[in-house]
């Protein structure tokens, strides 16, 4: 009974009707509590599956985990091929438990991916919270809007092999009012991580087409990249969303645009655990010199942020974290675990810390040549090196935790 109240409540809201008849996928089936399916050739695109239960905690199961597998085994049957060959097959997911309800995103790429566009939201408040009643009024009917959308979607969708369907939909950027397209080529990192938004890309400007790594984070300091770019210790930037007002709506994510250092390799890919050479550790002490000529602080100084060319230049990469010195902040994720972590951060580097310019001098400092060790402006508090202290390599993915 309160699953049938729950399923006229919410086809009212959103204005789409959600059957609960069964849905086949291989050998077997499912009957959601509710689905909602629309003509795509010759088989039917699954654009809303919802799971109810009673309470949270009741009926054995997860109704977003639920609504995820349901997904999963729908597009995995071998008849939707064409559909997952054309698209990355987005659909969305609503669980409800009880009076709460989540709306949940699913995109199928080489693996599904699902993540939560709302939390568990109460929509069993008091009738007359106005304040409440907007707020839950204007995501069913922004989800209702979306729905509409993507049967639209899915009934013109074109049966053409896509390679472009595993990346971002964002394919081009503005430069001085001229639109350069780019079409992606490969993650960046497409095995350690799958949560990093780096992609390499291809780009066509008149005519001419030239290797770019198109980024998408939620921080970056476009100041600290721009100008240790123009004096050749950054790659070169190209475009930051952050600078265009007419920029595609990025759900608050930062597109980043650069150049691909042609034959260039990390420190960590030359170097290993192994000191720097001093030339290259000049050219990277000049990096941090010129930022913290600028009050700027690096904040993540490691090996596999330090690109070195073919021609032994120094480019600094990873703009993320960069904060001005005594003001901002580390990020909450900040990997940080003295216990197991293989990187030795300066003793003051904590979550949600305050950056200062002396922890990049420590992390400088442990980079030096052996050879010329005892001078560093701004010396460290601990002379320790973090090289010799090293567990396991400080690789892309270890300076956050996922």
């Amino acid at each position: 009974m309160e699953v049938e109240t729950t399923k006229m409540f919410l086809e009212g809201a959103i204005r789409h009707p959600l059957s609960a008849d069964q849905l086949s996928y291989g050998r077997g089936s499912m009957r959601p509590d509710g689905a909602l399916t629309q003509d795509c050739g010759s088989v039917r695109a699954l654009v809303v599956l919802k799971e109810d239960k009673n309470e949270i905690g009741t009926g054995g199961c997860d109704p977003s985990h639920q609504c995820s597998m349901g997904y999963r085994s729908y597009y995995a049957q071998k008849k939707m091929k064409p559909i997952r060959e054309s698209c990355c097959c987005p659909s969305f997911l609503i669980a409800i438990a009880g009076p709460w309800m989540c709306i949940l995103g699913a995109v199928y790429v080489e693996y599904p991916i699902v993540q939560q566009l709302t939390d568990f939201i109460w929509i069993g408040g008091h009738p007359y919270d106005n304040h409440k009643l907007k707020s839950v009024t204007r995501i069913l009917a922004s989800l209702g809007t979306g729905i509409a959308e993507l049967k639209e979607f899915y009934s013109k969708l074109p049966r053409l092999y896509n390679s472009q369907r595993f990346f971002p939909f964002v394919r081009h950027y503005s430069v001085e009012g001229r639109v350069v397209n780019f079409s992606y080529m490969t993650y960046l990192f497409p095995m350690q991580s799958p949560s990093k938004a780096i992609f390499r890309a291809t780009a066509e400007t008149e005519g001419e087409r030239r290797n770019i790594i198109v980024k998408f984070t939620q921080r970056y300091n476009v100041e600290a990249h721009r100008h240790l770019a123009t004096k050749h210790l950054a790659p070169e930037l190209l475009y930051c969303s952050e600078d265009d007002p007419d920029s595609a709506d990025l759900a608050g994510l930062i597109m980043v645009v650069m150049e691909d250092i042609d034959g260039g390799q990390t420190a960590y890919e030359k170097y290993g655990n192994d000191r720097l050479d001093q030339p290259i550790f000049d050219r990277v002490a000049e990096a941090i010199g010129v930022l913290h000529g600028r009050n700027i602080v690096f904040g993540d100084l490691r090996y596999p942020n330090i690109m070195i060319t073919k021609d032994e230049g120094v480019r600094l990469i990873d703009f993320d974290w960069c904060g001005e010195h005594g003001k901002d902040t580390y990020p909450g994720s900040l990997n940080v675990d003295r216990d197991t972590n293989s990187i030795d951060w300066h003793p003051g580097v904590e979550r949600g810390g305050t950056m200062v310019k002396e922890h990049d001098n420590f992390m400088l400092h442990n980079m030096k040549p052996r050879s010329d060790i005892t001078s560093l402006p701004n010396p460290p508090l601990a002379t320790t090196s973090s090289l010799g202290k090293r567990k396991k390599p400080a690789n892309e993915n270890e300076g956050e935790d996922m």
